[in-house]
């Protein structure tokens, strides 16, 4: 049944039903400011009510007034402390729309608490610890996605993120290759297997994970840049120059600063042949071409 609205002359309500009513008709019809208006109404007849603390939080959250849901979450879960919803909602927040990580992770722990088998607050958790540099306590979350959901591709590919920045790089490459299993020829998980055993120093290798990428998707300017690279490391100038060429036609300016300030290529900077290249470009940014 629809709620009445009453207009700017017309009775207002007197009462927080009235007030409370008031506002879910006009959030439905998605005029927030008027809403939120009657959800302040509503709390002022009675200020420890966690629904309208609760929806003011989502319309701010939908005007992209990030701040003030959060405050209005805050609120919602002093009212009710145990409440799975207002804990999410506050982490979900911090991590996705403010990049508090420290503070999501904090929030997401209080919805584990009150909902232990919640998929999305152990994989949020640990997306929120490795953003936040807290590698362990990622690896940790994630483990646990994964005895809720044993084939999620994202909390297998996300827990391969944080061995490798954690620097351990075997674990990083075996958990990437099982990312692999669930979805084969995965941009990502290859991309990243790729850019591990680069660091590791096994650039045959990791040529052989860049060059499959190549075939799945050949325009692809980061695969020639991380092509070039291994071959620089590999003094392979022909390879070098292969990749290089179709990178700095596809864009320039970037690629130029890259290659400048790249250590793979400090050895042979200043290689007439790469240098050559790398004058042929400039002056075509030079003349406009």
């Amino acid at each position: 049944m629809n709620q009445p609205i009453y207009r700017t002359l017309e009775a207002r309500p007197d009462n927080y039903q009235g007030w409370y009513n008031q506002a879910l008709a006009l959030h439905d019809q998605r005029r927030y400011q008027e809403a939120l208006y009657c959800y302040e109404k509503a709390l002022e007849h009675k200020p420890q009510d966690y629904w309208s603390c609760y929806r003011r939080g989502t319309i701010f959250e939908e005007l992209g007034e990030y701040n003030e849901a959060l405050t209005c979450y805050q609120q919602a879960t002093a009212v009710r402390q145990d409440d799975y919803w207002a804990w999410y909602s506050l982490g979900y927040i911090a991590l996705q729309d403010l990049q508090n990580y420290q503070e999501a992770a904090a929030y997401f722990a209080q919805a584990r608490a009150i909902n232990p088998d919640d998929y999305w607050s152990c994989y949020r958790q640990g997306e929120a610890l490795r953003l936040a540099g807290d590698y362990l306590g990622a690896i940790a979350c994630f483990q646990a996605a994964l005895a809720i959901r044993p084939e999620d591709y994202w909390s297998i590919y996300r827990q391969g993120d944080a061995l490798r920045q954690s620097g351990d790089y075997e674990g990083a490459i075996a958990t990437y290759r099982a990312a692999l299993k669930i979805r084969p020829q995965d941009y990502w998980s290859l991309y990243q297997q790729g850019q591990t055993l680069k660091l590791m120093g096994y650039y045959y290798a990791a040529l052989s994970v860049f060059r499959e990428l190549w075939r799945l998707d050949p325009d692809d300017d980061q695969i020639w840049y991380a092509q070039a690279v291994c071959y620089a490391q590999l003094w392979d100038l022909p390879g070098v120059m292969r990749m290089l060429e179709p990178a700095l036609q596809y864009s320039p300016r970037y690629y130029l600063e890259q290659i400048s300030q790249d250590p793979a290529f400090a050895a042979i900077l200043n290689h007439p042949e790469l240098q050559r290249l790398m004058a042929h470009c400039r002056a075509e940014l030079n003349s406009g071409a």
